[in-house]
């Protein structure tokens, strides 16, 4: 004989946004549930004939949880949020930590920025600016120290007359 199960409660999760330079970060706070009691999933496409129309976004992320509180009685929520739509929707990523879910999601890199800045040949925009004040720094550390020697060197050749 298959029980009927009953939701005691319902409720809406704290969830709070977070951006990086390259991510967005969501955070669910999700106290005591575990990894196989919650899903993720994500929409990026809809029908025509759908009334949805998301403007800035890339697709729907749906979250939802259930979990027992005591036999038969069972707490679930459900959540959605409007993923943005610079974010490249193929490498959000999950993981659950101290009752928080956090949803990372990358941002998609402009094209006139390079993926990976190393070296002196990939420096762009703020880089070069970071590049010449670290060469001034080291120009005027090395005039102090040279300066330095001199004088000292100086002083002391007329000490010994």
């Amino acid at each position: 004989m298959e029980t009927k199960r009953s939701y005691d409660e319902e409720f809406e999760p704290l969830c709070r946004w977070g951006k990086e330079e390259h991510q967005y970060i969501l955070e669910v706070h999700v106290q005591g549930f575990k990894k196989d009691q919650l899903k993720i999933e994500l929409t990026t496409g809809f029908k025509k004939d759908q009334l949805k129309i998301l403007f800035n976004t890339s697709g729907v992320l749906k979250i939802t949880g259930k979990r027992p509180i005591y036999d038969p009685k069972f707490i679930r929520f459900q959540k959605t949020v409007n993923v943005p739509k610079d974010c490249r929707t193929m490498d959000i990523h999950a993981r659950i930590s101290g009752g928080i879910l956090y949803i990372t999601m990358p941002r998609k890199i402009p094209k006139d920025q390079p993926a990976i800045t190393t070296g002196t040949a990939a420096l762009n925009g703020r880089g070069r600016n970071t590049a010449r004040r670290l060469g001034v720094a080291i120009g005027v550390a090395v005039a102090v120290a040279v300066g330095g020697y001199l004088a000292y060197k100086f002083r002391r050749c007329f000490q010994l007359l």
